[in-house]
Parts: C-alpha cells; sequence; structure tokens
C-alpha cells in the first residue's frame, strides 16, 4: 500500500524547515525536509519543548538587555540616562510578562500529563 502525502503549513520543531504528513491507513507520521520524523504524539510534544526553549531564550535576552541598559545608565550623559532607564524597565516588564505565559503553559502542560496517567480523559485532546 502507498503512503498518502501531503504538504503542511507546519514546521519542524528541530530544522524549523517545512513539515509533510504521511499517512498509511490509520497511521500518520511527520516528516520535515531533512528527514525528522514524528508521530502525532512526539510532533505534539516536540512542539511543546521549542515553544518553551524559545520563550526562555526570549526572557534571557529581554533581562540581559535590561540589565545592560541599566548599566549604561549609570555612567551615561544625563540626556541618555533617563532614556535607557525606560529601556531596562521595558524589558524587564516584557520578560516578566514571557515568564508569566511560561508559567501558565507549564501548569497546563502538568495538567494534562496528570490527567492521562491517571487514565482521565484530556479536555481539548488533539490526536
Amino acid at each position: 500500500m502507498l503512503k498518502e502525502f501531503q504538504r503542511t503549513n507546519l514546521t519542524c520543531p528541530e530544522c524549523r524547515g517545512p513539515i509533510s504528513e504521511f499517512r498509511q491507513g490509520a497511521i500518520s507520521e511527520f516528516r520535515c525536509r531533512v528527514g525528522h520524523q514524528y508521530s502525532p504524539e512526539t510532533f505534539l510534544a516536540a512542539h511543546a519543548d521549542t515553544r518553551e526553549r524559545t520563550l526562555c531564550a526570549a526572557v534571557v535576552a529581554l533581562e540581559e538587555g535590561a540589565d545592560v541598559a541599566r548599566e549604561l545608565a549609570a555612567t551615561a550623559a544625563s540626556d541618555v540616562q533617563h532614556r535607557l532607564e525606560e529601556e531596562a524597565g521595558t524589558n524587564a516588564r516584557a520578560a516578566a510578562k514571557i515568564r508569566e505565559v511560561l508559567a501558565v503553559l507549564t501548569q497546563e502542560q502538568s495538567r494534562q500529563f496528570t490527567k492521562e496517567a491517571q487514565g482521565l480523559p484530556l479536555k481539548d485532546k488533539l490526536v
């Protein structure tokens, strides 16, 4: 039996390349151009990992940006000091918002894993 192949608008969580879906009867798998392969469950889990790593990297970049702006403000001329302090505050607030998003995502993921481990039905289960 030949596998049916369909291009998708999805991207590979590892290399960010385009993903195609391959079906053979009830069996489905996702593959990218370079050969990364996923079952539907591992594809969803890999995307969740990528999302978390990306958001964590954004927090680090924003917090470092805030630190740099604060350090530069300490020795900057008065006309630049205020702008740098504002930039530090903006970066710190953005990092805090992303931390809140990460906390919500982590709580939701933990809740779903707990239900799955207990054999309870998952609300909004995708697969």
